[in-house]
């Protein structure tokens, strides 16, 4: 997986997120597919909470104990992997 130019890197990764939300709702997700959506959600929820956002309290649930976490090849901001 090629990842983004930092110069670019949330410009880029806008589109892809806006497009993923737009088809939330698909129901013929094959299981890696749903498994990435649910992880997903999780990464933008904590994505929220550490960056000081308040998250109602349906979307802070226990989201799979939070997608395992994301995925093992996904890590982000604030030191964590």
């Amino acid at each position: 997986m090629m990842g983004n130019m930092g110069y670019c890197r949330f410009e880029n990764t806008l589109g892809d997120l806006q497009d993923c939300c737009e088809h939330m709702d698909e129901k013929n997700l094959n299981e890696c597919e749903d498994r990435a959506r649910k992880c997903m959600i999780a990464l933008c929820v904590d994505i929220a909470l550490d960056y000081g956002h308040k998250v109602p309290e349906k979307a802070n649930v226990d989201t799979e104990e939070r997608a395992r976490k994301h995925l093992p090849q996904v890590s982000h901001g604030k030191g964590r992997a």
